[in-house]
């Protein structure tokens, strides 16, 4: 798990025309010293339409058909950076859909070695949490309703019963869409598994089924960056990174990130 950083909030960017279809996304860097009009400037004179404005860390995605939009768009004042966020995804076909297939560990366990029914059945394959102590940690604190962890991943499934009473549906947004966030509940959903499967190492309900976290009591934020296609696009992460900041106000919160 990778601890990130906490980006301090600014004011609400301004309200612009969304453009999600046609064209590579791009993602252009604001200059300190520029207002962010010049960059929108440089984005419409080469072409381009803007997708999502990111005011607080001066980034701005953007869509273009020209091949030679983030050479041109560099060469305006009010661009410091810019470069296409997709390459692969978006110039060549898809050999296949990103699908993650996890074995039923408990199938393969000897009956000898399987836990007791009144602890979590499959406890005993937690190596992982005995190795860190988070076993004995259990015993003594299991974690606060008062801390938020928000899990930059594929999402989490909701209708899992070893997570679904901690997920906090209201903290939770799915970036995948251009970066452009949605809240709708059932958007931040698991494609893939991976997500599901690191929040269940995290925050798995002390409940007698399945598994337990490492602070099982925690509430959970679904901040889904990567889709079925198995990419993280820098549009998405650059969503999911400034959302866990700009949303932690009130909560004592933790964001992780695998």
């Amino acid at each position: 798990m990778l601890s990130l950083a906490v980006i301090p909030a600014a004011g609400a960017a301004p309200s612009l025309p969304i453009d999600t279809t046609g064209g590579a996304h791009f993602a252009v860097l604001v200059p300190k010293t520029a207002p962010l009009d010049l960059a929108e400037m440089a984005i419409i004179a080469n072409e381009g339409s803007i997708v999502k404005h990111w005011s607080q860390i001066g980034v701005i995605i953007a869509r273009s058909k020209r091949v030679d939009f983030a050479t041109k768009v560099r060469s305006e004042r009010g661009g410091a950076g810019a470069g296409a966020t997709r390459n692969k995804a978006e110039l060549g076909p898809r050999s296949h859909d990103f699908v993650s297939v996890l074995p039923r560990v408990e199938e393969h366990t000897p009956r000898s070695q399987r836990a007791p029914a009144t602890t979590e059945p499959l406890a005993v394959n937690q190596w992982n949490t005995k190795l860190i102590g988070a076993d004995r940690a259990n015993e003594i604190n299991q974690g606060s309703r008062d801390v938020l962890v928000g899990i930059l991943d594929s999402g989490i499934d909701s209708s899992h019963p070893d997570l679904k009473a901690n997920i906090d549906k209201s903290a939770s947004v799915n970036c995948t869409n251009a970066g452009v966030p949605d809240t709708t509940e059932s958007a931040s959903q698991d494609d893939v598994g991976h997500g599901t499967h690191v929040v269940g190492i995290v925050a798995a309900a002390k409940n007698g089924v399945g598994v337990t976290g490492v602070a099982p009591n925690v509430r959970l934020a679904s901040v889904k960056v990567g889709g079925r296609e198995g990419f993280i696009h820098p549009e998405s992460a650059i969503c999911g990174y400034v959302w866990a900041a700009d949303h932690r106000r009130g909560h004592r919160q933790h964001l992780t990130g695998d």
